[in-house]
């Protein structure tokens, strides 16, 4: 019988707090303002839905709720285009929930100003950078890691899809297993495809979104004379 596994999120939270370099002082005497950033997962892998908490403080501990304008950003590597998270005001903090598209090593910072007309100022930067692993799950043994090319998608593009297969045992990537990678998009609508195997363990292929919402992406292979299966869910979102 042919089974769907889903990825588990890890319970363990980690708390990023701002540097006091980063205190910003108003010209109108205001106390200095940082941001705090909070991750309700410890291990964060893409596709997994995490939520994101940033609470701005004055240097004495009280928290401002009443910011003309916030943004958080973040960015893969050091070369890369900072891209925002939109984020909601939610009581005495700003909340966002949000999937990452792209695994590597992030770099996350808060920018904001108190009041309308002021220029945004770094409330807060991360210091070091924070590791985005690929959406991965265990299954009789095997580690299968996902990951599509190119961050969000849109409906009527076409996306290049990987998946890596590894014996966790040690004894390393799987090769030689000729998958079928197959996506039913939020339309109903099923395509498969032929996998290619890139590198070794690497199995890769290309399809044309044609719908928004849900879609899964699907490996199929045998091995040990059984046909085995893994499942992830990605989103597809409106064309431009």
């Amino acid at each position: 019988m042919k089974s769907f596994l889903y990825m588990l999120a890890v319970t363990a939270v980690v708390f990023i707090t701002a540097c006091s370099e980063n205190t910003v002082s108003h010209d109108d005497g205001e106390e200095g303002l940082t941001a705090r950033v909070e991750f309700s997962e410890g291990r964060i892998a893409t596709l997994e839905e995490i939520e994101i908490d940033v609470y701005v403080e004055t240097e004495t501990g009280d928290r401002i709720s009443d910011m003309s304008s916030i943004v958080l950003e973040h960015r893969v590597g050091e070369g890369a285009e900072w891209e925002e998270i939109d984020l909601t005001a939610h009581e005495d903090h700003f909340t966002s929930m949000h999937r990452f598209m792209t695994s590597g090593d992030h770099m996350f910072k808060v920018m904001g100003s108190r009041h309308e007309g002021d220029a945004q100022q770094v409330l807060y930067e991360m210091d070091d950078h924070m590791e985005i692993e690929r959406a991965h799950m265990e299954m009789s043994g095997m580690l299968i890691s996902f990951e599509h090319e190119g961050g969000e998608i849109h409906e009527g593009t076409t996306i290049g899809h990987s998946f890596w297969i590894e014996q966790m045992s040690g004894s390393g990537m799987m090769t030689g297993l000729a998958p079928t990678i197959i996506c039913e998009e939020s339309n109903g609508s099923i395509e498969s495809h032929s996998a290619t195997e890139m590198e070794s363990g690497r199995y890769w292929a290309e399809h044309m979104f044609n719908s928004a919402g849900e879609a899964t992406m699907t490996v199929e292979f045998m091995t040990g004379g059984m046909m085995t299966q893994a499942s992830f869910s990605i989103p597809v979102a409106e064309s431009h």
